[in-house]
């Protein structure tokens, strides 16, 4: 399955598509496990090692934010305070 598969698959359910590379191997859902990869297509094929989840405003703070002091700000970052994003982690 690709990236893009993934998002066709989903679309309407989220609002916003966040890709990252796991920097310890565990595939968490944790910025501090995580690195942003900025520039894919969408075509690359995931890897037997991936993951990809789609969280509320309430889920990204609790997951990839956990750690730190920053909350999400859905209502800011797109425009919808019950927006979704699709996160997913490549091998």
């Amino acid at each position: 399955m690709t990236i893009q598969e993934v998002k066709k698959e989903y679309k309407g359910e989220y609002d916003g598509v966040e890709v990252y590379r796991s920097t310890d191997g565990t595939n968490r859902f944790q910025k501090s496990c995580l690195e942003a990869v900025r520039d894919y297509s969408g075509e690359e094929t995931l890897a037997s090692n991936w993951s990809f989840t789609i969280l509320t405003e309430k889920e990204y703070t609790k997951s990839m934010l956990a750690g730190t002091k920053t909350r999400a700000e859905f209502e800011f970052w797109y425009g919808d305070k019950d927006a979704s994003v699709l996160c997913i982690i490549i091998k």
